[in-house]
């Protein structure tokens, strides 16, 4: 028979409401709350030469032991010990610990008890060592010399990481004998997998060879990566059952459009624009994903199929990050329609009330119009009808629970879906996290588009390239500059280049404005106007440049401390310029020592940077915004996984 958490030892009332808290609602759940990451030390009885700095695990007899209380502070416990051989005889050698916020250390601990302490070691003075970012156990058994890996949870509320852990291997104990491996034994052998229950068990209670562990994580990642494709299956074949209205494109209609857009479409942009028609002139709602490079003209392609909607009598809706795109989209978009009856509407936050309740009224309405707006118009007080197509740009950036607002049935019909990014990924990744929708991508720039000159430099070069900027705007030339931070007067000092400081230093060379997020709508909006109509030359501000502002007649970008970004906000920014009849120059000023950057001079392909960065920092970023409302991966590393989820796209055998 099962067990329960009920049986389990020391599981009351008050643990089991934590745990359930936690999302763990039985054992099952439970043995499948595996670490999130390990703790690599090394075991001795003896002190080894090269010992500090290392996490080393020692097992020793404690000789002090206090309990320290500060004014406005909890506390810590100090604790000293003295190291034991493995026949818990005294090697000479005291550590002290400081246990900060855990008094209770002191009296579980005392003087002349065993413990076993795992750390890193530190020296303090002369002689003093310390044992940093310790933990301490009275479990002596668990002490082997020799190298290991400690398991380290996810922090459950109301828990300690000791306890929830001796709760975690008493369930194992429990539930383990339950498990069964169901894929051949040939199977596994031909891919280099162990059986499920040795996974399982390994996870928890790793031996001390990273290769077994990789093994077992492999395993449990499979069988993950099954199970979010087929929650992805489902999802698609759901949606294949719901209605939208069709909105085909004839020749006239065709016609019309074009002679609004301000340019010819490249092919790329023909093609990707083919595969959203044939969606859009079906009764099925599309679901489609959008992947382009920076600046290849994703926009143009979206506005086109906004057009076809508002052209049937229904709305459409384009939702941006940040009120800076959005004011920029419906600017842009407004004077390509100049001259037409279509109502555009840029719905944010920061409206005076009279705008928007003007805008909603248009947005509650029966007549077609097109919104560009923020998550503002995800809220629940707008009642929007008749919404044909729903286009999210920089989709990453909204979470799925997000734009189900507006994925909703009205009179039995769902709205058109497209996402957009410029973050480009694998296609087998992007599969795995937008599984449910069909992709698209468009990789070649828009006509006419020039390549962007890549410069990298030491950051003490900004001295040369501050003269160069004053250079370029008295030939009439105007320039972006980016700074990692704000830099804020009351932040402490930093060494990377604040947007504020670097500001008012160019400032007193040329005319300059300034771009952040925690600006007013209002000065923001007249530090761009004044950029746009040339009263002042050059725009600084934070990677808020990253997301979308396009004037064609910049023709220079200028990033400080670029270490501190990612390659494809990096090439995101490069983007910016080069847009209109000017050749485009990028400057990186950067660490000297730093390597990952190169790939931007020799490079321009925004999927292979993407690739590239995703490589160096890992999933974690990237679906840390893609995965709010999709699933939180365990084991499963879609990146290094791509083989897996293959694996499992392809149907696993029996």
């Amino acid at each position: 028979m099962p067990v329960s958490l009920e049986d389990l030892r020391g599981v009351g009332p008050v643990t089991l409401e934590h745990l359930s808290q936690a999302g763990i609602k039985d054992v099952q759940s439970l043995i499948m709350a595996f670490p999130t990451r390990y703790r690599q030390f090394t075991a001795v009885v003896e002190l080894p030469h090269d010992a500090l700095g290392r996490e080393l695990r020692f097992i020793g007899r404690i000789e002090k032991c206090i309990a320290r209380r500060f004014h406005g502070w909890r506390g810590a416990a100090l604790l000293g010990f003295e190291v034991l051989d493995e026949a818990k005889e005294p090697q000479g050698v005291h550590i002290e610990v400081q246990f900060f916020g855990q008094l209770w250390l002191a009296k579980n601990f005392p003087i002349g008890r065993v413990a076993v302490f795992t750390g890193r070691l530190e020296q303090r003075g002369k002689s003093r060592l310390m044992l940093c970012s310790a933990q301490v156990s009275s479990e002596q058994d668990s002490f082997r010399s020799g190298d290991g890996l400690e398991p380290l949870y996810s922090r459950v509320e109301g828990l300690s990481a000791l306890r929830f852990r001796r709760i975690v291997l008493e369930a194992l104990d429990q539930a383990l004998p339950l498990e069964h491996e169901t894929l051949p034994a040939d199977f596994l052998a031909t891919h280099g997998m162990i059986t499920r229950p040795l996974a399982i068990a390994e996870l928890h209670k790793p031996q001390g060879s990273l290769q077994d562990l990789e093994a077992a994580r492999r395993r449990m990642a499979l069988i993950e990566a099954c199970t979010i494709l087929e929650d992805v299956r489902l999802r698609k074949s759901k949606r294949l059952d719901l209605r939208a209205s069709p909105f085909p494109v004839d020749d006239n209609l065709d016609q019309r459009i074009r002679a609004r857009l301000p340019f010819r479409l490249s092919k790329g942009q023909e093609a990707v624009l083919a595969e959203i028609m044939q969606d859009l002139a079906r009764d099925c709602p599309m679901a489609r994903l959008l992947q382009g490079d920076v600046g290849c003209g994703k926009t143009l392609v979206a506005v086109y199929a906004c057009l076809v909607v508002t052209a049937h009598g229904s709305k459409a809706v384009m939702l941006a990050p940040t009120e800076v795109l959005v004011e920029q989209h419906a600017k842009r978009i407004s004077s390509w329609l100049q001259g037409s009856s279509l109502p555009v509407i840029c719905f944010t936050a920061s409206m005076k009330r009279r705008e928007r309740a003007h805008a909603k009224a248009l947005m509650e309405g029966e007549s077609p119009c097109f919104v560009i707006g923020t998550h503002a118009v995800l809220s629940a007080k707008l009642r929007l009808t008749r919404l044909g197509l729903l286009v999210i740009d920089e989709q990453q950036r909204f979470g799925v629970a997000q734009r189900g607002k507006l994925f909703k049935e009205e009179h039995g019909l769902m709205p058109h879906v497209l996402v957009m990014s410029a973050t480009p990924i694998p296609r087998t990744l992007a599969t795995a996290i937008f599984g449910d929708l069909d992709i698209s991508e468009l990789r070649s720039p828009p006509l006419g588009r020039q390549p962007v000159e890549t410069h990298i430099l030491a950051k003490d070069q900004w001295p040369s390239v501050r003269v160069k900027l004053a250079g370029l705007v008295k030939r009439g030339g105007k320039a972006f500059v980016v700074c990692p931070r704000i830099g804020e007067e009351q932040e402490e000092q930093s060494e990377l280049a604040g947007a504020k400081a670097t500001f008012e230093e160019l400032g007193a060379l040329f005319p300059t404005s300034l771009v952040h997020g925690r600006q007013a709508p209002s000065e923001r909006q007249r530090a761009q106007r004044d950029f746009q109509s040339g009263k002042t030359s050059c725009l600084v501000g934070t990677t808020v440049l990253e997301l979308g502002i396009d004037m064609p007649d910049v023709s220079w970008m200028v990033v400080r401390d670029a270490e501190r970004l990612g390659l494809s906000s990096l090439h995101q920014l490069r983007g910016r310029v080069g847009r209109g009849k000017l050749p485009g120059t990028c400057i990186y000023l950067c660490a000297a020592d730093n390597e990952k950057i190169s790939i931007l001079r020799d490079s321009s392909d925004g999927f292979a940077i993407a690739e590239a960065d995703l490589m160096d920092r890992g999933a974690g970023e990237l679906l840390g915004k893609m995965q709010h409302g999709h699933w939180r991966f365990r084991c499963l590393d879609p990146l290094r996984d791509l083989d897996l989820l293959q694996l499992a796209r392809e149907g696993l055998p029996s």
